[in-house]
């Protein structure tokens, strides 16, 4: 047990956030699930969303390795990008939150004492394991997915690449544990490997704990049954000739997940039971006992705060300052959308008979789950999209992901087939009713200045929704610039649209990696043609046409005409005067003939120029500036202090380079 105070000494969360409640909530909740932890080997850190919960538990960890050098950690992220997150979250935490530099958690360059190491899969895990156990490890959930998918076997070629990645760093592994005749013994023998090089970690954090909510048995996800006998689950039986080294690994875990449960408390014992921490909570299973008496056993491992804010000396959680729509509806509270537009309901109806068509046929039965449906949620071109798609899924439920049928959508064919076709008919998304009322609910918001949240299912209803949208925009769009137009120039103006229309159904019409070409994240921005806006006033535009972005070129390039439009007039600034009057102004302040400035000006320019023969007009425009800025600095005058400062902050950096030399 350590004291409020104590921990307090070696741990500043203000230093994120300052001295607020907030600070010492998440002091008070490290300090909390480090004395569960001690105590009962097993905690949960539930708070919402916002309330620092990857703070909090780097918090419990620095506690733990404070007091024990030797503790040794396993990070679990959910995927990548957590993953990267965990990482450089607990460089920041120790840099900025730990007080000083202990030499257990903090070195003397601020930076974590044991080394962080990032591995992609468990073939890595296992190797840097074997190099040096005593780091801090960071793995991804999704590399407890084993890719070796096949029918009741395994792909003889992925299960060979996964052996023989494990076998360089365990070669006293018999062959007889790579049986590939069986899937899930196969990937039970690899987990148990894995086992066996493991040390113990004295705790196991896994961030999103939730996606573990169907427990580690055989009839859940595989990925959850490799990750329980990585670890060493001890009701598991295991021939100790073939992994003689097989026990638990994680000393305590310490789960997080703002939504520990979301129907029922079984899934709280599913999640205690992959890491075998289920005893003494079995009440969680027992559908009898009282929502208060699970609320008890929940409370001795358990740790839930809520936000609230102050209103008027009142403080509020959520339930209390927000409204919950939990009978449907998208434009009006509790009321659920109708589906009035007749396209919509010969969609739905098309695409139903599709699905109960497909639903009747012999290949599957009734456990299949309807909500591996691509057109329950969506009707989008979802094969498409999963060429390019980084997630090895459609769809987040860890269920059924070893069959590729199921985890696509069963129904992708078929409604690829309808969006294709009503896009080349209509020369729009298919109508989709849930969608189209929520791009009806946020068509308008880019006018009222509003902005809004959305949550999807499926990761390519991103791209969905951003289409519709797009097609709003531009209706409101070429709305707009029709009835402001003069009406002589509305049929070039119609024939421009029609070439966009082109272009665009063109590029929707080819694959998403060739619309997006090979380097599209790293080129300069082009604007595109998801939008009128983007076509013409920042992409190339039509040819022949003056368009937005021809014009902005005009501005853009230095050796244009009007490359110095928007360039800042220090001179003129500095001498009150209007552009067209710097020349006699200057002269004035310099005491300087007209003719004479003329020639210094251009002989001190050319030292702020390249030796190029040619020179662009905004650079001979600086660099006519930096010499005027510098005869003001240098003459004793009303104008020199402010030349000055001008000249330091602006042109100074020119005096060290070299330039043209000044004729004498």
């Amino acid at each position: 047990m350590i004291a409020l105070e104590a921990a307090e000494r070696l741990l500043d969360f203000g230093a994120s956030i300052g001295a607020s409640p907030r600070a010492r909530e998440q002091l008070e909740g490290a300090v909390a699930l480090h004395d569960i932890l001690a105590r009962r080997r097993v905690a949960y850190l539930a708070d919402e969303v916002g309330m620092g919960k990857t703070y909090v538990a780097l918090g419990a960890l620095a506690l733990f390795r404070h007091f024990d050098p030797a503790t040794r950690v396993l990070v679990i992220a959910p995927r990548e990008n957590i993953q990267t997150k965990w990482m450089k979250e607990m460089r920041n935490f120790v840099a900025h939150n730990v007080r000083f530099a202990d030499m257990r958690v903090k070195s003397l360059d601020g930076r974590p004492a044991r080394p962080l190491v990032s591995c992609r899969n468990l073939q890595e895990l296992v190797r840097e394991v074997v190099l040096n156990p005593n780091r801090d490890f960071f793995l991804r959930l999704s590399s407890f997915s084993l890719p070796i998918a096949g029918g009741d076997a395994v792909d003889p070629d992925a299960a060979r690449r996964l052996r023989d990645g494990l076998r360089r760093s365990l070669p006293w592994l018999r062959d007889e544990v790579f049986d590939l005749r069986q899937r899930q013994a196969f990937k039970d023998n690899v987990a148990r490997a894995v086992c066996c090089a493991l040390p113990v970690f004295d705790l196991v954090i896994i961030d999103e704990a939730h996606n573990l909510k169907h427990g580690w048995s055989e009839k859940g996800a595989s990925r959850n049954r490799v990750l329980a006998l990585a670890l060493g689950h001890p009701e598991v039986p295991t021939d100790r000739r073939l992994f003689p080294g097989y026990a638990p690994r994680a000393r305590r875990v310490l789960m997080l997940s703002a939504t520990p449960i979301e129907e029922t408390y079984v899934h709280l014992w599913n999640q205690l039971g992959v890491f075998a921490r289920q005893e003494g909570f079995e009440g969680f299973q027992d559908q009898g006992l009282e929502e208060a008496r699970k609320k008890e056993l929940a409370a001795r491992f358990l740790i839930r705060r809520v936000t609230s804010i102050d209103v008027q000396g009142r403080t509020l959680t959520k339930n209390l300052y927000r409204r919950d729509w939990r009978q449907g509806g998208v434009h009006h509270h509790d009321e659920p959308i109708r589906i009035e537009d007749v396209r919509q309901r010969l969609v739905v109806a098309l695409v139903q008979k599709k699905v109960a068509e497909l639903l009747g046929h012999e290949r599957f039965n009734s456990s299949f789950q309807v909500g591996m449906l691509a057109s329950f949620e969506s009707f989008l071109e979802t094969a498409k999209l999963k060429r390019t798609d980084p997630d090895p899924s459609n769809f987040d439920d860890p269920e059924q992901t070893d069959k590729t049928d199921e985890r696509l959508g069963i129904d992708v064919k078929d409604v690829n087939s309808l969006a294709r076709s009503y896009r080349e008919k209509f020369d729009a998304e298919l109508p989709h009713p849930k969608m189209d009322a929520l791009v009806d609910s946020l068509a308008d918001a880019w006018q009222r200045g509003r902005k809004a949240l959305v949550f999807v299912r499926r990761i390519a209803s991103v791209k969905e929704l951003k289409r519709k949208l797009d097609e709003r925009y531009d209706a409101w769009l070429l709305g707009h610039l029709r009835r402001e137009l003069p009406p002589a120039a509305l049929p070039r103006f119609e024939k421009t649209v029609e070439l966009y229309r082109e272009e665009r159904k063109d590029v929707l019409a080819r694959a998403p990696e060739e619309a997006a070409g090979p380097d599209a994240e790293g080129d300069v921005d082009r604007g595109g043609s998801d939008t009128f806006f983007a076509w013409f006033f920042r992409g190339d535009g039509p040819r022949g046409v003056i368009s937005g972005a021809n014009i902005q070129q005009r501005f853009v390039q230095r050796g244009a005409v009007y490359s110095t439009f928007f360039e800042d007039n220090h001179v003129a600034r500095l001498l009150d005067c209007r552009p067209g009057q710097v020349e006699t102004t200057l002269s004035e302040a310099l005491g300087m003939d007209a003719p004479s400035l003329r020639t210094e000006l251009r002989q001190r320019s050319r030292r702020f120029l390249s030796r190029a023969k040619k020179h662009a007009r905004a650079d001979r425009f600086e660099a006519v500036q930096a010499a005027a800025i510098e005869l003001l600095k240098d003459r004793a005058g009303a104008h020199q202090e402010g030349a000055r400062i001008i000249w330091h902050q602006r042109f100074d950096a020119y005096s060290g380079l070299t330039r043209a030399p000044v004729p004498t």
